[in-house]
């Protein structure tokens, strides 16, 4: 009943040994193609991903907007990345 991203850790190698398959794979498989959320992913920081967005953080040294470091997605808690059509047909389903 209470969040925890130990639970997702744990999930995830649950889905791996039970279908021989990694995570990611499973749930395109089993879930995204199924609804046909095909922009719906695995988090990567280095395979460009077509109209992604980036972050900006201010930067209060320079007074300015500046890129945002590279944020390390643990996976697989919160390592997805998706679109607004994308999540409307999970929430549908």
């Amino acid at each position: 009943w209470q969040y925890c991203n130990a639970g997702y850790f744990i999930l995830g190698e649950i889905i791996t040994k039970a279908s021989e398959k990694p995570w990611p794979a499973y749930l395109k498989e089993q879930f995204f193609d199924p609804l046909g959320m095909s922009a719906t992913r695995e988090t990567t920081m280095t395979d460009l991903v077509p109209e992604r967005a980036t972050g900006y953080k201010f930067d209060n040294r320079v007074k300015k907007h500046v890129n945002a470091p590279t944020y390390l997605a643990v996976r697989p808690s919160g390592a997805l990345l998706s679109t607004v059509e994308d999540l409307a047909k999970w929430n549908i389903a």
